[in-house]
C-alpha cells in the first residue's frame, strides 16, 4: 500500500491515498473498489507520470469515492449482520437462535453458517423459473443452470450451454436479478462482450446500463457470508 502522506509535497493536490501495483503491464489503470483507489502502472513508468494521471482523473476518483463511502453506509448493517437483503428487501438478521425460521420482517438463524442453505431452499427456485421463463422469451436455452459460489461474479457461460449462477443473486432486487440473468442468456449466443452481444441484450433488456451501473452498488455482497 502507497499512501499519499507518503508523498513529497508536490503530491499533495492528490486528495486521496492509494495503492500502487506495478506490473509488467503496458498501458496506466485505474479503479475504486469499497473506497479503495488502485493504481495498476507499467513498471518503468516514473511516479510524475503516474502522479499526472491521478491528477487528470480526480474528478472521477473523488466522485467513485464518495459513491461507494455512501453505499457502504447505507448497507453497514447487512455487512455486519444485523441485517440481510432478501430479493432486495432488508430484513432483520437475528442470529443464535434455537432454530431457523423467517418471518415477513426477520429471518432467524441457529448461525451465520445456516444462511446459504436458507436462502437456496426457499429462494433458489426462482432463478431456474426465471431463466427458463426469460430464455423462453429470448429463444435462448442453456443446456443447464447451476447455481454456485464464485469469488468476485454473479454468473458464467461456457462453450457447453452452462449457466452458473451466484447463490447470492438472491439478495439483489428482482430488476438486477433478471439483468443477471439475461446477461448470462445473451451469452448463449456471444461469448464475449462485443458490441453484437450487449445489442443482443439491449433487446431483452433495453435499460440494461442503468441496471449494469446499479449492479455495482451491491458489488459488496459477493464478498459476503464466506465460512
Amino acid at each position: 500500500m502507497i499512501r499519499r502522506p507518503l508523498f513529497p509535497p508536490e503530491c499533495a493536490l492528490i486528495d486521496f491515498e492509494y495503492r500502487l501495483i506495478r506490473s509488467n503491464r503496458r498501458s496506466l489503470g485505474v479503479s475504486v473498489r469499497d473506497g479503495l483507489v488502485i493504481v495498476r502502472a507499467p513498471r518503468i513508468l516514473s511516479r510524475d507520470k503516474i502522479e499526472q494521471f491521478l491528477m487528470q482523473h480526480q474528478g472521477w476518483i473523488l466522485k467513485k469515492i464518495a459513491e461507494q463511502t455512501m453505499i457502504a453506509d447505507r448497507y453497514e448493517s447487512v455487512r455486519h449482520y444485523r441485517t440481510v437483503l432478501l430479493s432486495g428487501t432488508m430484513k432483520q438478521l437475528r442470529l443464535g437462535e434455537v432454530r431457523n425460521f423467517e418471518s415477513e420482517s426477520v429471518l432467524c438463524l441457529k448461525d451465520i453458517s445456516f444462511l446459504r442453505r436458507w436462502v437456496e431452499k426457499n429462494y433458489a427456485d426462482s432463478v431456474y423459473e426465471n431463466i427458463y421463463c426469460l430464455g423462453k422469451r429470448a429463444g435462448l436455452m442453456p443446456e443447464s443452470v447451476q447455481v454456485r459460489d464464485f469469488k468476485a461474479k454473479w454468473g458464467s457461460c461456457d462453450q457447453r450451454k452452462t449457466i452458473k449462477i451466484n447463490w447470492r443473486i438472491l439478495f439483489l432486487p428482482p430488476q438486477l436479478q433478471e439483468y443477471v440473468l439475461i446477461h448470462e442468456l445473451c451469452h448463449l449466443k456471444y461469448l464475449d462482450h462485443s458490441p453484437l452481444f450487449w445489442n443482443k441484450v439491449a433487446e431483452f433488456c433495453p435499460d440494461y446500463k442503468i441496471r449494469k451501473q446499479q449492479l455495482k452498488s451491491f458489488s459488496f455482497l459477493t464478498e459476503l457470508y464466506r465460512n
